[in-house]
């Protein structure tokens, strides 16, 4: 609970509390009272990640299976709150999960939009009005999806030339410089709002129309509508990877970039 209640409080907020919750269920069956820390063995992990793929099914029906992938990251999530809980005091003990080493995987080739695919792009994600303002601050400031939905007014600055991210994926802030353009654009999205409302978005209501799987589902949609074929798992990133290349194709320093 503590754990959950002041570690997993990042974008996603079920980022590690999802994992964990899969975790605790597999360590407590056939137990009549829920374990302790410290009874967690590096086999009750072992097992656990042997059977992850049966797992996720049977709390996620359409999952089919799990890459080595996701078993790595599970192992991960794991390691990390042992790590943590040792770091903050709340433990004392050794972590289990330093005994299972981390499954090697072969890091997949980066997917990013070319020329031609991203003028497709840009035709139909104009005829959506709300979509729009995501695909263009995410290819043109390299912006999580995640990010430009929690984007705010008051965050925002013209005059600097920049938008302050008061919580990016590692948990700390940033600044993301504006060209010239943007600049404009973002001007054209504020106009009119109140300092706490959302830049993007158009009211303050983060309904589900708004969520997550909503901005993923249509991005899908507009790419299978324009013929732009993308992987399971490539969505709203790569736009931020699109950023990336195009940088480093105009000559800018991958020091700089990175």
């Amino acid at each position: 609970q503590w754990f959950s209640t002041t570690h997993c409080k990042t974008l996603r907020e079920n980022f590690y509390e999802g994992r964990l919750k899969l975790a605790r269920s597999y360590f407590n069956r056939g137990k009549e009272q829920e374990i302790k820390v410290s009874e967690v063995t590096s086999d009750m992990i072992r097992a656990f990640l042997d059977n992850l793929s049966e797992l996720r099914r049977e709390a996620t029906p359409y999952v089919k299976s799990v890459t080595d992938h996701t078993v790595r990251h599970y192992n991960a999530s794991l390691k990390t709150f042992f790590n943590r809980l040792i770091m903050e005091g709340q433990w004392e003990g050794k972590n289990p999960a330093l005994l299972v080493p981390l499954m090697k995987v072969q890091k997949p080739r980066v997917r990013f939009f070319y020329g031609q695919e991203l003028l497709d792009l840009e035709q139909s994600f104009r005829t959506h009005a709300e979509l729009w303002p995501y695909y263009v601050m995410g290819l043109h400031t390299g912006c999580r999806i995640e990010e430009l939905m929690r984007m705010r007014v008051k965050d925002s600055d013209p005059i600097l030339g920049q938008v302050f991210l008061p919580d990016s994926k590692n948990g700390r802030s940033r600044y993301v410089h504006l060209s010239p353009n943007m600049i404009d654009f973002v001007k054209s999205l504020m106009a009119g709002k109140k300092p706490e409302a959302w830049l993007i978005t158009q009211s303050d209501s983060r309904t589900e129309r708004w969520g997550y799987g909503y901005l993923l589902r249509h991005f899908k949609l507009c790419c299978q509508g324009e013929g732009v074929s993308i992987k399971k798992g490539e969505a709203w990133h790569v736009l931020r990877h699109t950023f990336v290349q195009r940088l480093l194709a105009k000559g800018e320093s991958i020091y700089k970039v990175s």
